[in-house]
């Protein structure tokens, strides 16, 4: 049987509904769980900054101050939970109702690209990570953070467990392969770590060939 969750109109509208509900978790339990995480790869961030799946903003408050950020996500509900929280923080941010496999936006346009916790309701995250890799600026950086298929014994029978409820409820991949998605999208990986038992990863990935803004800071310390 066919899962019910399909489409990206179905994903839209469950999105939708469920928005202020999700904002709601996101600011109590998910910063307590992920806020850690988050701050450290956020802090990378520089520049012109575009984050993909930008969902409800749980992100905006990790952003260094001296950024410029666009916002894109699917769901105009989530979009505007964003807004809200933007101006209750007095964080100005750019949010644009867009499809994250076909971006908007010129080629080479952004310092950093970010993602967090959706390539795994995007349905087609290869296509999004191309995407990000072709509106980013040759140098900058790609930064994910993301729940991905385990390879423990007993977290793994957990995500086979519950998989297809995730998947017909939020639209919700537990097991996607996105280390390796990554690199089938063709983006260089510089940095990789896991965390929680390996079912969540960080990455910090680049345009092949180019040199990212931290080994240009290194550079720049060392006088070479």
């Amino acid at each position: 049987m066919k899962p019910r969750f399909a489409t990206k109109s179905q994903i839209q509208q469950t999105y939708d509904k469920i928005a202020r509900a999700f904002g709601r978790v996101e600011r109590s339990f998910g910063r307590l769980l992920l806020g850690r995480l988050k701050r450290k790869l956020l802090t990378e961030a520089q520049g012109r900054i575009l984050e993909v799946a930008l969902g409800t903003g749980s992100n905006l408050p990790y952003y260094p101050s001296n950024c410029q950020i666009y916002g894109i996500d699917l769901s105009l509900g989530m979009l505007k939970v964003a807004q809200e929280r933007a101006e209750r923080i007095g964080y100005p941010v750019s949010l644009l109702l867009m499809d994250a496999e076909n971006l908007a936006f010129p080629d080479n346009c952004f310092d950093t690209v970010v993602c967090t916790f959706s390539l795994c309701t995007i349905p087609d995250p290869i296509q999004s990570l191309r995407e990000m890799g072709r509106v980013l600026k040759p140098g900058g950086q790609i930064l994910l953070l993301e729940h991905v298929s385990t390879g423990g014994k007993y977290f793994k029978k957990f995500q086979t467990l519950f998989a297809r409820r995730f998947l017909e409820k939020f639209g919700c991949h537990l097991e996607r392969q996105t280390v390796d998605n990554v690199r089938i999208a063709g983006l260089e990986i510089e940095r990789l770590q896991y965390y929680f038992w390996r079912i969540v990863v960080s990455i910090e990935a680049t345009i092949p060939g180019s040199l990212d803004f931290r080994s240009l800071e290194r550079l720049r310390k060392s006088g070479n």
